[in-house]
């Protein structure tokens, strides 16, 4: 039953500021549990296109990708310059990108674009740095590297020994006997499904034809038996002599994507033991599902607004394909020389420069094991390495910082519920090599790796573990992310804060609308967090409750009114991060209420260990009745002038407003769009102070102490914050500062 309760605090001091306003997933396509997650794969225009590289990055990749939006087809002048504004080369060219033939020298550059009878546009200007990593080995002539051996995934049989596997052969081997047999024809006819309520549960039929294969091609290559062939050669045999490559990638992408990975990985990994009619056969079954997927996805149009995450995975899918069967197939070679490089430069979609991922840390570590199978064939195979790609090569630091092992939730977004999975983490992190990479393993045993993971191919568990955290910072900001992450000490698993102003965008696809919220974690348990969970992709919970402000720990108004679904939002940003003995940051909100707001800046302070300051200045042109809501897994009562959580210990969470409108406290647990599927709410409480008056301007400061140490006396005077032993300077910008 639903509870609720009213509480009437005293008038908070200074209320008025004066002068203040799944190796399913490694192995092929994730089953992700949206059941719809197909259909929209793809972000506002104005949001996903965005000028690559970011102004003012220094790179860590070389030549870097440039990158400009466009609407379609045209002619384009690109100018290089160098840092002092000397032009180095012009190019003419038809695509919105360029990327350099060779790298360039350490240094400062500046580029624009002019349009083919337009102006030219904005100066962009990035740094190279003197070891920035190379996407390509430019000393090899050849696309393909040179003494190639199969199976390639393998490094042509040189990693079958040694390498500590027998735990995980039993366990893939116990998967592969549980697996109960699906025919051609019902894999074919589940893989059409794709639509609606049907769509997961008719993939999952897929995914057991395809790790059939799977299992038994990895189980044949480590053990040699050869009961594992003979069953591999019995499911190829039904696909038939005229197999056309059904389902199609226009009828179902992900399971298009899934048969074509599981063929060319069998192609390689056992296709030297098969009879020749039938090695050739299943060849040409590969190449159709190579042309298939080019006619479905229009590559050449996709190039030139690369936004749509499915179609990604669909390319990279294709790519490795073609790179399995090449030498043997001019067909894939071909594909591979068209757009092989492009496709490496250009990286993810949603991928950030500094790590992170566009809306949703849970779909990052989902996406990541989608394409690390695409990503392993391409770097094995050809001369380029998708490693190094400057997304890629900073999700280790922001793993470390914002998913941490053991986090029990993943951050924003949907899927934000479930707590950050070992086996996707210590896939990138086995790949990715850097000191973080080499922290985050350490946290680690091998056999907390997918077993079938550990067989896939040739790939070391990470070797260099360390045990300290390779930073002295305990607080990181990610700009382009738009994710700020404090900690009580990082690597640990103390205190942990973290705060979301997303340049790209708000409340598109997986991403919620949920700008400027922030999340409360203590020794692996959540304290403050967003409330809901993802039953599936357009359910009445994800439409109604889950993508919503209101659900999360962000300023609403007037019943529950917030920033809009499907938007961009335009100037949100982080506008202030400075990070010591104790942290502030500060970010501009106010593009993220859709013009319902003039000004939303949200400030943040976290005095070590214990205490986190919450400031909102608001400001509207229509009076507005503000509410600001906080979101725990536990209920309330009231406690020394505020508000203590229903818990003990670390465990609780303390809340007291001590500046902004006189308001009333309300909380309840009443689930009005109930989850469906037997999902649960990790975060069923839902607290709110609402304003008893309405007003056109507000200056919120909120005190709350993590774990209830003390919640002690705070004094507000004159824009001068008095709590505990701190000072805090309350600026007339909406900042605060430490005194």
């Amino acid at each position: 039953m639903a509870r609720a309760s009213t509480l009437h605090p005293r008038a908070p001091a200074g209320t008025a500021l004066r002068g203040v306003s799944l190796i399913l997933a490694l192995l092929t396509a994730v089953a992700v549990p949206g059941r719809a997650d197909e259909a929209q794969a793809e972000p506002a225009p104005a949001t996903a296109q965005q000028i690559l590289p970011p102004p003012g990055l220094e790179l860590y990749q070389n030549p870097p990708y440039i990158a400009w939006p466009a609407s379609g087809p045209g002619r384009y002048r690109l100018t290089l310059s160098d840092g002092a504004g000397k032009a180095l080369r012009t190019v003419d060219t038809q695509e919105n990108n360029y990327i350099a033939p060779q790298p360039l020298a350490a240094g400062d550059y500046c580029w624009r674009v002019t349009p083919q009878g337009g102006t030219a546009g904005a100066s962009t200007c990035f740094r190279i740095a003197a070891d920035s990593p190379k996407l390509e080995d430019f000393a090899q002539g050849g696309l393909l590297r040179s003494g190639l051996r199969r199976p390639f995934l393998f490094d042509g049989g040189d990693s079958r020994a040694g390498r500590g596997q027998a735990w995980a052969i039993k366990e893939v081997e116990v998967a592969y006997r549980r697996l109960d047999k699906v025919s051609a024809v019902r894999m074919k006819r589940a893989a059409t499904l794709e639509s609606g309520a049907a769509s997961l549960d008719a993939y999952q039929e897929v995914e057991r034809w395809s790790n059939r294969l799977l299992y038994g091609a990895m189980l044949h290559y480590h053990t040699g038996q050869a009961e594992y062939l003979a069953d591999i050669r019995e499911v190829l045999a039904e696909l038939g002599d005229d197999d056309d490559f059904s389902p199609s990638y226009r009828q179902s992408p992900r399971a298009a994507r899934q048969r074509l990975w599981t063929l060319a990985y069998v192609y390689d990994v056992t296709g030297g033991d098969l009879p020749a009619p039938e090695r050739e056969r299943l060849r040409r079954r590969i190449e159709a599902g190579i042309t298939d997927a080019q006619r479905s996805i229009n590559l050449d149009s996709y190039r030139l607004r690369p936004t749509n995450a499915i179609h990604f995975d669909g390319v990279g899918t294709m790519l490795a394909a073609a790179a399995l069967i090449a030498p043997e197939s001019p067909l894939a070679r071909e594909t591979l020389e068209r757009h092989l490089r492009w496709f490496v430069y250009a990286g993810h979609p949603y991928g950030a420069q500094d790590g992170g991922y566009f809306g949703s840390g849970a779909y990052q570590q989902w996406s990541l094991m989608t394409a690390l199978p695409a990503w392993d064939a391409i770097r094995i195979v050809t001369r380029f390495d998708p490693y190094q790609h400057i997304w890629l090569r900073n999700v280790p630091r922001f793993f470390a910082y914002a998913l941490p092992p053991g986090a029990p939730e993943s951050l924003f977004g949907d899927g934000h519920e479930t707590a950050v999975n070992p086996v996707y983490a210590l896939a990138a992190m086995d790949r990715v090599r850097s000191p973080y990479s080499a922290w985050y393993a350490a946290q680690f045993k091998p056999s907390d790796r997918k077993a079938a993971v550990v067989l896939a191919n040739s790939v070391q568990i990470a070797a260099d573990a360390r045990g300290d955290f390779p930073a002295k910072a305990n607080a990181a900001l990610f700009p382009d992310t738009g994710i700020a992450a404090l900690h009580q000490a990082a690597g640990g698993n103390g205190v942990s804060i973290y705060l979301k102003a997303d340049p790209r965008g708000s409340a598109i696809n997986h991403a919620h609308a949920d700008q400027g919220a922030f999340l409360i974690h203590a020794n692996d348990k959540i304290l403050a967090g967003s409330s809901g969970a993802y039953d599936w992709y357009g359910s009445p919970h994800w439409k109604n409750w889950y993508r919503n402000t209101v659900a999360h720990n962000a300023i609403t108004f007037d019943g529950g009114q917030g920033q809009p679904l499907g938007r961009a939002a335009p100037g949100v940003r982080f506008i202030d991060f400075k990070t010591g003995a104790n942290d502030t940051a500060a970010a501009d909100l106010t593009g993220a209420y859709g013009g319902a707001l003039k000004r939303h800046v949200r400030a943040w302070a976290y005095l070590r260990p214990n205490l986190l300051l919450v400031r909102d200045q608001l400001a509207s042109a229509t009076a507005r009745r503000w509410e600001w809501n906080l979101h725990s897994t536990t209920g309330w009562r009231a406690a020394r002038d505020g508000y203590q959580q229903m818990g003990e210990g670390a465990r609780s969470l303390c809340v007291r407003q001590v500046g902004g409108p006189a308001s009333d406290f309300i909380q309840d647990d009443d689930q009005r769009w109930p989850l469906e599927r037997g999902k649960r709410d990790a975060v069923p409480w839902h607290a709110r102070f609402v304003a008893r008056a309405p007003s056109t301007t507000a200056d919120y400061l909120f005190v709350l102490d993590i774990g209830c140490r003390s919640l002690p006396a705070a004094t507000l005077e004159q824009g001068r914050l008095t709590i505990d032993r701190y000072r805090i300077e309350v600026g007339a910008d909406g900042l605060l500062s430490m005194g």
